[in-house]
């Protein structure tokens, strides 16, 4: 008989040692899916869901924006018209173009104007603005961009007005601009502009 506790018989270590280094067994390696756990229910009463209001696409949204932006001014450049250059000698002319605005801004004494202005006038307009409205952002205005005899070609006046006409409409939906003082004498003052005391000291 071999007493208990000898060599032969595994101590309880060596039995702990032997069951972690065993195989794991059918069962333990089967694994099977958890079952979803059910999801919580709340008591309270579900909030009532607002029906999303349809949103405008396209032409509508753009229209919309627009008319949101361009409220206090309408601005419409039309009708060219050549007229001779004073004290020329050799019968120069020049292009004016009709300016009708509408607006329902304040600082405007009367609501709808009409007046004439060449391109140089428009120039002079842009100088002015940068002048005294340093750090904003000045729409550009058009370009000279004009091949000598090409001037006062139909084409090249029709190219021009629209040029005008959109430099204008960003004018009057510029939030300072709009209301700059240089702008408003630009399209209230009549007739000739350049005769205005206060213009030329700007």
């Amino acid at each position: 008989d071999v007493p208990f506790g000898s060599e032969d018989t595994p101590s309880v270590e060596a039995m702990a040692s032997y069951d972690e280094l065993a195989p794991p067994s059918y069962e333990d390696t089967v694994t099977f899916d958890a079952a979803p756990a059910e999801e919580e229910t709340s008591l309270a009463d579900p909030e009532p869901v607002k029906e999303a209001e349809p949103e405008m696409q396209g032409a509508d949204a753009t229209e919309v924006k627009t008319s949101e932006r361009s409220s206090n001014f309408e601005i419409t450049v039309s009708d060219p018209m050549k007229q001779p250059e004073k004290d020329s000698l050799i019968g120069s002319t020049f292009v004016s173009y009709k300016i009708e605005s509408r607006t329902t801004l304040p600082e405007y004494k009367r609501k709808e104007l009409v007046v004439r202005r060449r391109f140089k006038e428009f120039v002079a307009l842009a100088d002015r603005l940068r002048k005294s409205h340093r750090g904003y952002f000045i729409p550009p205005r058009p370009d000279k961009n004009v091949v000598e005899g090409k001037l006062h070609s139909t084409e090249f006046i029709e190219v021009r007005r629209v040029a005008l006409q959109k430099y204008l409409q960003k004018l009057g939906k510029h939030p300072v601009l709009s209301r700059s003082r240089e702008l408003q004498l630009f399209l209230e003052w009549e007739g000739d502009i350049s005769s205005c005391g206060e213009w030329k000291e700007m």
